[in-house]
């Protein structure tokens, strides 16, 4: 008799929320977790990923990444110049300190831009 073992690995596949949704239902229902993987075609770790995910976010889906937001265009040594530009030029506006940035350092930003880099880097 020849023997034959077949090993099925299971690859990358999109899975919906439906399915992850339903594989939870079925584990809570009190489904056997062979039954659930069996049925449902899916690995034991993404069941219990999916498990851990539900339990601290609600949903069965990582909620989408916080963005850093962009990176600040005014560097440090930038700040330090903007700073003595105002020293030696107090009446500087803020027109002037956007055509100064443009033109020494071509860093284009809005007033708005200018402002908010300002004000987070403690100059006001």
């Amino acid at each position: 008799c020849l023997f034959l073992l077949l090993t099925v690995t299971m690859g990358f596949r999109p899975i919906s929320s439906d399915l992850k949704y339903t594989s939870l239902r079925m584990y809570e229902m009190g489904w056997f977790e062979h039954d659930i993987l069996d049925i449902l075609q899916v690995s034991r770790r993404s069941l219990y990923r999916w498990r851990a995910i539900f339990r601290s976010h609600g949903s069965v889906t990582n909620p989408p990444p916080q963005s850093k937001g962009p990176e600040r265009k005014i560097t440090r040594l930038i700040l330090e110049n903007i700073l003595h530009l105002f020293r030696d030029h107090p009446g500087t506006f803020p027109d002037e300190l956007q055509w100064w940035l443009l033109y020494h350092h071509n860093i284009e930003l809005s007033r708005q831009a200018i402002s908010e880099n300002l004000i987070a880097a403690g100059i006001s």
